[in-house]
């Protein structure tokens, strides 16, 4: 019996060298076209890393390679080679790769996209537990994420499209309320996120989805309550050491003091932030270039909150990222705005201030309170008008 025993813990311990040791294969199965098609195994962003490249050949493709511990890539084709990136031609098929034996079995023309809402129920994905957990993960996800998508269309149309009275008044409350549910669902998905990541702590599909929280609308404080849900072993792992790092690295959390800066005024000298944020007064710090549309587009609205709530203790702050200083002033001249109005010291978006608050575009906001401390970090259209309205009218 002993003997036995032994001899079946060698086959086993055998099966899972071969498992996990030889690393990973994806073998795909397309049926109905692609014939020649190039594939690519990408990051999820499908442009940061190209792992691996191969051709459908016979309805079939083949990746093979090994992982340090199992992690998120994507299936990337691009239907239209001359229009790589393009949305509606480009295939996106997130999968979770662990060292295992993989099959994707999928109808060409059902492969989502990246401006499909959801996964097709006819790609089937099979042999990898790891990605078996994400797609239970990410199913679960589905109706909050298609929610989330219908409250900003909702309140998008409702904010920019709002009609007037025979006086010119525009009804925004609508938009307000449909803000609210948007935010509310946002609030869902976060909780949705941590408690699969405190159900699945000991997997890797968890320390993912920890790293997709939106996470700075709650404070730096969520950064340890995040960390804690997640196991031992994963925490201490090397990718969840990165985690931790670059969590702690972002710049601006909601509840943080605004980060100094020098500017430079149009005259050209150096003015520190901290030398025009007023205290006692609530305070816009908005970070624009002449030549973003939205940011041009939206001064309209600035200079009504502005008239609205200037008195009461509101100021605004406009920071530009030109790297053409006459351009800036042009645009000054054009706009004829009553707040401050200073410019970066670099040149857009490899200057100071983009680099200092983490900022990825333009325009970018963000409001501080009577204390310096940072109270909202999208502070645009209706999430403004609706903390000035609580702050001032409530």
């Amino acid at each position: 019996m002993m003997k036995f025993i032994c001899v079946y813990v060698v086959i086993l311990l055998a099966s899972i060298s071969l498992c996990h040791a030889d690393g990973f294969k994806i073998k795909g199965k397309i049926s109905g076209g692609g014939e020649g098609v190039k594939v690519f195994l990408t990051d999820l962003s499908q442009y940061r890393h190209f792992y691996d490249s191969t051709t459908i050949k016979n309805g079939e493709f083949e990746f093979n390679g090994k992982v340090e511990s199992p992690e998120m890539r994507c299936i990337t084709i691009y239907k239209n080679d001359s229009q790589r990136g393009e949305w509606k031609s480009t295939v996106k098929l997130p999968i979770f790769v662990d060292n295992s034996s993989m099959t994707l079995e999928a109808p060409y023309d059902s492969l989502p996209t990246k401006s499909s809402k959801t996964v097709p129920g006819c790609i089937k994905i099979t042999g990898s537990p790891a990605n078996d957990l994400y797609m239970k993960y990410d199913k679960g996800l589905e109706p909050l994420s298609t929610l989330n998508s219908t409250l900003f269309e909702k309140y998008r149309v409702a904010y920019y499209y709002a009609k007037a009275d025979e006086l010119g008044r525009k009804n925004m409350q609508p938009a307000y309320d449909a803000l609210e549910e948007l935010e509310n669902c946002k609030d869902e998905i976060y909780r949705y996120k941590v408690k699969f990541i405190q159900e699945n702590s000991d997997s890797p599909v968890a320390l993912y989805v920890a790293g997709t929280l939106a996470i700075t609308k709650y404070g730096r404080g969520e950064i340890n309550k995040v960390l804690a849900l997640l196991s031992e072993p994963l925490r201490n792992s090397p990718k969840g050491k990165a985690l931790e790092k670059r969590l702690n690295s972002i710049p601006v959390y909601v509840g943080d003091q605004y980060l100094d800066i020098d500017m430079l005024d149009k005259e050209g000298n150096t003015v520190n932030l901290s030398d025009v944020i007023n205290p006692g007064q609530y305070t816009l710090l908005e970070i624009w270039a002449s030549w973003c549309g939205p940011c041009r587009g939206d001064i309209p609205h600035l200079k009504d909150a502005y008239s609205a709530y200037h008195a009461k203790g509101f100021d605004i702050v406009s920071v530009s990222i030109d790297a053409n200083k006459e351009q800036w002033k042009k645009a000054l001249e054009q706009e004829q705005m009553a707040w401050l109005q200073v410019c970066d010291k670099g040149e857009g978006f490899d200057g100071f201030i983009v680099k200092k608050y983490g900022i990825s575009g333009v325009p970018s906001s963000f409001l501080i309170d009577p204390q310096g401390k940072i109270i909202l970090t999208n502070a645009r259209g209706g999430w403004l008008d609706t903390k000035l309205i609580e702050l001032f009218e409530k």
